[in-house]
């Protein structure tokens, strides 16, 4: 079976080229040059910034619209580094919210995240694509509580709103359990790539 560190780079290249984003890592060259010119007195201001974005990409990972470009930015926080099925499942998730992003960076952005309940929208649907690539690798499938779990810190989402996201995911798992790929482009996108390049590395006979 195909190590899964190989297949999260794959992933990671196939869907990047698909979606045009760009990535950046807690340990790219310029992050790491930035940080030893920073250790001089008048570059403090810097040293307090990369602080902060060491802080922010410990354990989350996110997806940003990229100035004067098609697509997006996605920074890879040190936890999904860390671990290839967590990378996998973290390369789908934030590229579905990249799909969203080159779709429309401007406008669909700020309507998703003005209303609560169609941020939940959205992110139900980086979940349940996250959710779908840890599935096929691994064979196991987890609760859409357990999935949404992350929501109840940081996102600014009540309990209404989680339980909305929750329900959605939920509605993907059932299509999982059947054997069915989610009605989303990504989810069908992460199967095309390891069908093209590690059906080895999939769990679920459903899929093969």
């Amino acid at each position: 079976m195909t190590d899964l560190a190989t297949v999260a780079a794959t992933l990671r290249r196939e869907l990047s080229a698909r979606y045009h984003t760009v990535e950046i890592t807690p340990d790219a060259w310029w992050l790491s040059l930035l940080r030893s010119v920073s250790i001089a007195p008048p570059l403090a201001w810097l040293r307090a910034a990369l602080d902060v974005i060491d802080d922010a990409t410990a354990t989350r990972s996110v997806a940003l619209p990229r100035l004067g470009g098609e697509g997006a930015v996605i920074v890879y926080s040190r936890a999904a580094l860390a671990d290839p099925v967590e990378l996998i499942e973290t390369v789908a998730h934030e590229h579905e919210h990249a799909r969203v992003l080159r779709r429309d960076a401007d406008l669909q952005v700020i309507v998703d995240y003005a209303n609560a309940e169609l941020r939940a929208t959205v992110e139900a649907r980086a979940y349940a694509v996250g959710a779908f690539a840890r599935y096929l690798v691994t064979g196991v499938l987890q609760t859409a509580d357990d999935i949404v779990a992350p929501l109840a810190h940081g996102y600014q989402l009540a309990s209404a709103e989680r339980a909305h996201c929750a329900a959605l995911v939920e509605s993907h798992l059932a299509s999982m359990r059947s054997g069915v790929v989610p009605p989303l482009e990504v989810c069908v996108a992460v199967l095309e790539v390891l069908r093209a390049h590690h059906p080895d590395a999939i769990r679920v006979e459903a899929f093969r």
